[in-house]
């Protein structure tokens, strides 16, 4: 048995720095995540809501306009092109951007620990 090197450990406090701030990166990777689950269900949020206060009519037509800008079925068939462009434009968007904020929190959260 030898002597110990003390030169090699860490001192306490750093130590304890670098807790509070892995606690604060853990907390922050969650907030990439919560953000990512709220943009990708955004395009149909206010259908969803409509439906739960029973008004399946007025459901169908949000989450009509909320995607393709229109909120009848006759404006889609007047214009399909019109209305695929805005369905890539206002669900493939905030979806993709979402997801990918999902991966970056879970990534983040396995580089780090947790």
């Amino acid at each position: 048995m030898g002597k110990k090197n003390k030169a090699k450990r860490v001192p306490a406090v750093f130590q304890k720095v670098m807790t509070g701030a892995k606690v604060g990166m853990k907390l922050a990777t969650h907030v990439l995540t919560i953000g990512g689950i709220i943009l990708v269900v955004s395009p149909a949020a206010r259908g969803v809501s409509a439906a739960f206060k029973g008004d399946l009519a007025g459901a169908q037509d949000h989450i009509l306009y909320d995607t393709t800008n229109s909120g009848t079925a006759g404006g889609i068939a007047a214009n399909p092109a019109g209305a695929i462009k805005a369905v890539a434009v206002n669900v493939g968007v905030p979806v993709g951007v979402g997801l990918l904020l999902i991966a970056a929190g879970a990534l983040a959260r396995r580089r780090i620990g947790n």
